[in-house]
């Protein structure tokens, strides 16, 4: 009358219950069922390790490259700096845009760096050398973000541009669809098995697309303006931020929402989030307020709220996908801070030493910057 298999799948459970309910679960491997699992607090990474001060103002995006050797960041100044994460020395500042850099993504070979400005542009760089291979210079208004195929071949920008908001591109910059235009777009991301396209929509909607045939499958009506978004690694759910001050889980195939994870000071600018951990258990996000939260991605409870930056909101979150132990946050104050567990040994990277910096208080005019542009 017992299935078979049936002993191993409530172990399974029992060890995935265990990881649920332990708030600083970060690893990949499954907990012993020969005792209690409880993870030490200490070896989260809740500590400021290094920052960064390469950057002369607002620093709005940071992304780990995904063997994790490499941190881009950019901002306001108009730069785009690439860091080797090993000593964090500055392998390339890449300085051809004429604008604010609002966005940086890499190639899934780590080759290839896209970046997307409010000069209306997007820029295509060789990481090995530093060299701009391609420019994007179609659309009409600031490109807002950029998202590669999974095979790297190709790559989607997406705009403000109400006419031209989301381009499919080869990667010698020939035009493979152009989706109807009608609409505009803050963020847009691929799934990671390649069969959807999901664009944030300024009007309070997220557009969801077959990658293959174009087509779109839906339109989900949110009840306030999203900001970015962010898929999970096994293509099943969605990230997004929300002005109301809420970030949402969210099933692509069902469009149910899954959980809702608050605290965080959302109204007015972009921010962006990301999932963290050796798995992606946990959900963490900047703020207005200067600081950063982390949930636990199942239970949804607040497991810290870190005094992040000095002054003004904290952009975005990167986690290093090959080192669990580390993220990166990107603030006003124009500073990259890395994060990493109190156990670790203190980056040394002379250039990079940590400095006072006092918040000077730039304006916030960007259209990219603030959702009330919209």
């Amino acid at each position: 009358m017992i299935p078979d298999n049936r002993l191993a799948t409530l172990l399974d459970h029992v060890k995935q219950n265990q990881i649920n309910q332990c708030l600083y679960h970060n690893t990949a491997l499954p907990p012993s069922l020969y005792s209690d699992h409880m993870c030490d607090r200490n070896d989260f990474p809740l500590s400021t390790k290094l920052e960064l001060t390469r950057h002369s103002d607002e620093v709005w995006h940071c992304q780990f490259s995904h063997d994790g050797t490499k941190l881009v960041t950019a901002g306001r100044d108009h730069s785009v700096i690439i860091y080797d994460t090993s000593t964090f020395e500055v392998i390339h500042k890449l300085q051809d845009h004429e604008a604010g850099v609002a966005h940086a993504v890499w190639s899934p070979d780590d080759s290839k760096l896209i970046t997307c400005s409010q000069d209306r542009t997007a820029r295509v760089w060789s990481t090995e050398t530093g060299r701009c291979l391609l420019t994007i210079n179609h659309h009409r208004q600031p490109v807002t973000a950029a998202v590669w195929a999974p095979n790297g071949e190709s790559f989607v920008t997406a705009s403000l541009d109400l006419t031209s908001q989301l381009c499919h591109w080869s990667v010698r910059g020939q035009p493979l669809h152009m989706w109807p235009s009608g609409f505009r777009v803050q963020d847009c991301a691929i799934t990671p098995d390649g069969r959807r396209l999901i664009a944030v929509d300024v009007e309070k909607k997220i557009r969801v697309f077959n990658f293959i045939t174009h087509e779109e499958e839906y339109t989900l009506p949110l009840k306030s303006k999203a900001t970015s978004i962010v898929v999970s690694k096994d293509s099943r759910h969605m990230l997004v931020n929300l002005t109301e001050c809420q970030i949402q889980l969210i099933d692509i195939e069902t469009t149910e929402v899954i959980r809702r994870f608050q605290g965080q000071k959302q109204s007015t600018f972009i921010i962006r989030s990301a999932f963290g951990g050796a798995a992606e258990n946990f959900v963490v996000s900047g703020s207005e307020d200067s600081r950063i939260y982390v949930w636990h991605k199942e239970n949804g409870k607040l497991v810290e709220t870190l005094e992040g930056h000095l002054s003004g909101c904290v952009n975005a979150i990167s986690w290093n996908p090959a080192d669990p132990g580390m993220f990166a946050s990107a603030g006003d104050d124009c500073l990259v801070k890395i994060w990493g567990r109190a156990s670790d040994t203190n980056l040394n990277s002379t250039p990079s030493k940590r400095r006072a910096i006092t918040g000077n208080g730039y304006a916030r005019t960007s259209a990219l910057r603030s959702t009330s542009s919209f």
